[in-house]
């Protein structure tokens, strides 16, 4: 597909206000005479706290004139398919994605949302929200190059060498007892590795998930972490890394709760597949590692160890049932997710990041 990028040029202008809204008149206009009254106000402005909805109200109305449909997992995606030719619109504020099957299309898309709002043609996509991309011959590549770099020299790290890995698996990371330096986890975050690129390329296979946990990893509450991934086109799609909410007391349960929210995650996937015209007639596949816990999902028979289980974690189960997802054993040293909940040596590092699609461009 052709993929363009467009910038609506102050965004914000053309919502219409709902509600009554005063303001004081601005320098250079007061009229003599007149300097007590105020202006009533008809469309929104910069700073006003109703002004990005009635953004999203004005741009989605006349997306559906065009004869768009909102995707119903993703509000910011739009989509047409009109005599076989698919368009889809992704809007992010006023950053706008635009994607058609046809040149032609492209250039009438422009065209009409040019005609309605000001409009600048950023052409290609290329570098949008802090991502660069670059789309050659069936490959999308995404990174962050640009951005890391920024951050690097925020903390002063420009010079630093590079590490193979995020964390040392000799390591274990301890609540702030009062005398280590406590580590603030939006700063360590916020590091990256600037040479990695995200790739995708083009591919029949479909999408499929991985679901792990490392139970009860947390020293200080015994908590067990959950991750999982999704890969589509060669590529990681979504994936997630967090603690769980309750203290699971086998690893099965570690695995059982990490497997339910990667349900959840292939649930609304599906929806935004199904939305953006892909096929899904047959289940996705989850990888998982636990056999306890596949065997958990399969069998509705009840067992003493799993009485204590939260309902919710059920719908594993009904999910199978219905064909939504189905679960597949994958041994633990090709479990994709691993990556997401512990330390690696850097051997096993290195071949999951690979699978994830992230390659090193020199």
């Amino acid at each position: 597909m052709f993929i363009h990028q467009m910038d609506v040029v102050t965004a914000f202008l053309n919502g219409t206000l709902d509600e009554d809204i005063y303001m004081e008149q601005p320098e250079g206009y007061v009229v003599p005479g007149k300097e007590n009254l105020v202006c009533h106000l008809k469309k929104s402005l910069y700073g006003l706290k109703q002004s990005p909805r009635c953004w999203n109200k004005s741009f989605k109305e006349f997306m559906i004139s065009q004869g768009f449909e909102q995707s119903a997992a993703d509000p910011c995606v739009f989509i047409r398919k009109v005599n076989d030719q698919l368009a889809i619109v992704a809007v992010h504020v006023d950053d706008l994605i635009l994607l058609t099957e046809t040149e032609q299309e492209m250039i009438d898309l422009k065209a009409s949302l040019a005609a309605r709002f000001k409009m600048k043609d950023m052409g290609k996509l290329h570098y949008c929200l802090g991502v660069n991309i670059k789309t050659m011959d069936g490959v999308l590549q995404m990174s962050q190059e640009q951005y890391i770099h920024k951050i690097l020299h925020k903390y002063k790290l420009q010079d630093c060498k590079p590490v193979s890995t995020p964390m040392d698996v000799n390591v274990k990371l301890v609540k702030h007892d009062g005398y280590s330096k406590a580590v603030d986890p939006v700063e360590y975050q916020s590091m990256g590795t600037v040479k990695l690129h995200l790739q995708y390329e083009a591919s029949d296979k479909d999408m499929e998930g991985y679901s792990d946990a490392d139970w009860a990893a947390d020293s200080y509450d015994r908590r067990s972490t959950s991750g999982n991934v999704f890969v589509m086109s060669n590529g990681a799609i979504s994936w997630a890394s967090q603690k769980q909410p309750t203290v699971a007391l086998s690893t099965a349960e570690a695995e059982y709760i990490a497997l339910c929210l990667a349900t959840q995650e292939s649930v609304w996937l599906r929806q935004l597949s199904k939305d953006l015209q892909i096929n899904c007639s047959s289940p996705t596949t989850i990888n998982e590692d636990n056999q306890g816990t596949i065997a958990m999902s399969k069998n509705p028979v009840v067992h003493k160890r799993r009485k204590h289980f939260d309902i919710k974690f059920h719908f594993v189960r009904e999910k199978i049932q219905d064909r939504t997802i189905e679960l597949k054993y994958c041994p633990t040293h090709e479990m994709v997710a691993d990556i997401f909940t512990k330390p690696l040596p850097r051997g096993q590092f290195e071949n999951l990041r690979a699978r994830l699609g992230l390659i090193i461009i020199q």
